[in-house]
């Protein structure tokens, strides 16, 4: 049996047994209960973990203990109705955005055309003069320049929103009163969320997902990070959403 059979059959008997979480920890401990523990490193076990839980789509079970059922409930509704009101507002101030870059493409496109229809006119009369020339290509070049900088920030604003959604989304995953590193984060992220990544220049990776959490930390916002690199929610950013801040 190589090492990732082994580390997979641990895996599927501990989530088989329904009573405990399968953690890294939660594998190892099994582990070295068995004579026939092949002595993997640490990092190995971890690593088949990972793949295991990806593999299997593993998502543990919620503890539904944490709240009385119909305070569960009620926070339940509560959360989807900010939700879709974020998501309402979000949507109007990219549809703005949008609109505005439109706008100003339309307008820089009917001036080039001007600038254009007046060249060739000039060229026809043969009064066009070599300082003209130049000044009309040094607009050109500027209005260029002006439309690729709008296109950067429509691509700035889609990845914000992107990556609020991301960050909303490990909110809701963890658990009220508990914590969670990145890497036990990672896998459970719907696979629409990881494919959404492959539009932005970020890849959603440890790394990338570990930096995007630390900025939010560093404004407080959405998550703590504990003395051991583990997250926890922010007691501030729970207690704005209750009162239907964003």
């Amino acid at each position: 049996m190589t090492p990732q059979e082994w580390v997979y059959k641990v895996c599927d008997r501990i989530h088989a047994k329904g009573d405990e979480t399968v953690t890294n920890e939660a594998v190892i401990r099994a582990m070295r209960g068995k004579q026939r523990n092949p002595g993997l490193a640490r990092g190995t076990v971890c690593l088949h973990v990972r793949n295991w839980k990806v593999e299997r789509e593993y998502k543990p079970r919620l503890d539904v203990c944490v709240l009385p059922e119909p305070m569960q409930a009620g926070l339940t509704t509560f959360a989807g109705a900010v939700w879709a009101a974020a998501m309402v507002e979000a949507t109007a101030r990219l549809d703005d955005d949008r609109r505005r870059v439109e706008e100003e493409r339309i307008a820089t496109d009917g001036l080039l055309m001007e600038m254009g229809a007046q060249l060739e006119k000039r060229r026809a009369t043969g009064k066009l003069q070599d300082l003209e020339v130049v000044r009309l290509r040094e607009e050109n070049a500027k209005l260029g320049a002006e439309v690729v900088r709008l296109r950067k920030r429509l691509d700035h604003i889609r990845a914000e929103e992107y990556w609020d959604r991301v960050m909303r989304e490990i909110f809701a995953l963890i658990p009220p009163r508990g914590t969670a590193t990145a890497e036990e984060i990672l896998p459970k992220l719907r696979q629409s969320t990881r494919r959404g990544a492959r539009l932005h220049r970020e890849p959603l990776d440890l790394d990338t997902l570990r930096k995007k959490m630390d900025v939010r930390v560093h404004h407080g916002k959405f998550f703590v990070r504990t003395k051991d690199g583990a997250y926890q929610r922010e007691p501030r950013h729970l207690a704005a959403m209750a009162h239907g801040e964003t």
